[in-house]
């Protein structure tokens, strides 16, 4: 990691997912994943401060994800 910016490997490894369900994020549904830079045709790279965000996007608060808590 250089100055926050991960590659897609690394990136996986912070978020405990594999790389694989990044690339097929980022294939199939730009909006599933967390924002990403295109180094390149084959290279990207993903911001650490992003995949914060992506990550407290996705917190769930107990008590808030109920129904009836609406």
């Amino acid at each position: 990691m250089t100055d926050g910016v991960l590659t897609e490997r690394e990136a996986a490894q912070y978020l405990a997912i594999p790389a694989g369900t990044l690339h097929r994020w980022r294939a199939r549904d730009l909006r599933r994943g967390p924002r990403f830079i295109k180094v390149h045709t084959h290279a990207v790279r993903y911001r650490l401060r992003d995949l914060e965000v992506f990550l407290e996007a996705r917190t769930i608060r107990p008590g808030l994800h109920r129904k009836e808590d609406k």
